[in-house]
């Protein structure tokens, strides 16, 4: 049995379960729990110890104060903690947190999936048998499927001849000072430095830069053996073929020799070469120009329809190049029309040439159109009807004027007239009023008249009133009544 430092309390529990369970004593579908405070509220799960708990399904605490969280994690020891699934923590405060991960030892924390750590860098660790690795690593050291060592698995000397019968994988700085047989393929990302001889009979992928002091032979090809930085046969022609089809040089290429490129000596091409790159630039340079003479050509003006000749200059531009145009347009007649006009390239002088011809600085033009058909006669006025015209909208503008005033003078009366009504409407108003009351002044009197009683006195009451009736109308003689029925609106 092995025993890391103060983690034998650990094992103690694991021979409780295995007593419990020798026992015959069978965890619950809602789980099992041992100890204060303990809680096992997973299906199939167990938590024996105080305060332990095991909240996942299958899941296992032991210890005090274990906690598990996660599906099939086990936490053994005061303290532990899983809270992936799968996870394994074992020892007093140990703790994992990524699935598929095994944390052993007092403090041991696993944060990274299918992860194995045993103690922490101030433990040590002792394994007193040997230990058999079918495949893996250790710090980066590969470890064969049937590999076994009894040395140091982080340095390899030989002072003779290394052989591998198997693949060489290399991902840092390989130094091999003596010579290097391998019969099988060689896998190199770093920096490959070989100062004695190489004998590969397999293949070689290399990422990184391969330095062979010595040089290099690879089947028939030679790198760096007969001169620096020279590829060459030790026998028969060099070749370069790629999977593509296409072998790309990026930088300049000297052929001392003859080149032959599909059978045909390309060494005499060269002139040819040089004059039709000349005739490309010269191309651009003259399409540039045409642009800016046709540009400039646009711009001149068409036959005018008033008169009988008409002259403009234009201008156009392209690129670097620019040009002016002048020109002139007439109507000879009703249907015949003539133009005519030229541009020329301003700033260049020379005439650019192409191939066995040449790209001028100067174009020309000149044309004609004829109308055919029946013409449509144009109704034309003279200036005088023009200006009789108006002068006829101008005497018709300031008549328009006058009628405005008097439209406004005749809206203004108008209002004027529609207020003395309603003055007229108020007044028949008052004068109703007084003429009802003189009406039940009347009724009245008459009923005092009546009175036998005193009929002498009435005869001078009704007198006394007929006189003041007859003063009032008197005094309202000369004013017309309205008819008040049906007044008059603004609009009448």
């Amino acid at each position: 049995m092995i025993c890391f430092q103060k983690n034998c309390k650990s094992l103690s529990y694991f021979l409780i379960i295995f007593y419990f369970l020798g026992q015959g004593i069978k965890p619950l579908q809602a789980g099992y729990e041992a100890g204060a405070g303990a809680s096992a509220s997973g299906p199939g799960s167990t938590a024996i110890g105080d305060a332990s708990s095991a909240s996942a399904s299958n899941s296992t605490a032991l210890g005090e104060t274990a906690q598990v969280s996660a599906i099939n994690g086990l936490a053994v020891g005061e303290s532990a903690s899983v809270s992936a699934n799968n996870g394994i923590a074992i020892g007093q405060g140990a703790s994992v947190s990524a699935s598929n991960s095994i944390a052993i030892g007092k403090g041991v924390s696993v944060g990274a999936a299918n992860t194995v750590q045993i103690g922490t860098s101030s433990q040590t660790v002792n394994f007193p048998g040997s230990v058999d690795i079918n495949g893996g690593a250790i710090d980066g050291t590969a470890i064969g499927a049937s590999a076994k060592s009894t040395g140091s698995f982080t340095t390899l000397t030989a002072s003779g001849t290394t052989s591998l019968a198997g693949g060489l994988g290399v991902s840092g700085l390989t130094t091999i000072t003596g010579a290097l047989g391998v019969t099988g393929s060689i896998s190199q990302t770093g920096v490959l430095v070989n100062t004695g001889g190489a004998n590969i009979t397999g293949s070689i992928s290399q990422i990184g830069a391969l330095v062979n002091v010595g040089g290099a032979t690879i089947d028939n090809i030679r790198i760096g053996v007969t001169g620096n930085n020279e590829i060459d046969t030790s026998t028969g022609n060099l070749t370069i073929d790629s999977a593509g089809g296409t072998t790309t040089i990026d930088d300049n290429l000297v052929v001392s020799g003859t080149l032959t490129v599909n059978g045909t000596d390309f060494s005499s091409n060269t002139t040819n070469i040089l004059s039709n790159k000349q005739n490309i630039n010269n191309l651009g340079k003259g399409v540039a120009k045409s642009t800016a003479l046709t540009a400039a050509l646009t711009a001149l003006p068409a036959a005018p329809k008033d008169y009988r000749l008409s002259c403009g200059v234009g201008a156009g531009s392209y690129s670097d190049q620019f040009a002016f145009s002048l020109g002139c347009a007439s109507k000879l007649s009703n249907r015949v029309d003539l133009n005519f006009g030229g541009s020329l390239v301003t700033g260049d002088s020379s005439v650019t040439s192409y191939g066995d011809g040449t790209l001028d600085n100067f174009v020309a033009k000149a044309g004609f159109a004829l109308k055919l058909g029946k013409m449509n006669k144009e109704t034309l006025i003279s200036k005088n009807d023009k200006q009789l015209f108006i002068s006829k909208i101008n005497k018709l503008t300031k008549e328009n004027l006058i009628i405005q005033n008097e439209n406004k003078k005749l809206k203004s009366n108008f209002e004027s007239k529609i207020s003395r009504i309603d003055a007229l409407e108020r007044s028949n108003e008052n004068l109703r009023s007084v003429l009802n009351a003189q009406l039940t002044r009347l009724e009245s009197l008459e009923k005092i008249a009546l009175n036998k009683n005193d009929r002498r006195n009435n005869q001078s009451i009704f007198s006394e009133f007929l006189s003041k009736m007859s003063s009032g109308l008197k005094n309202v003689r000369n004013i017309s009544f309205v008819n008040i029925s049906k007044p008059l609106s603004k609009g009448n």
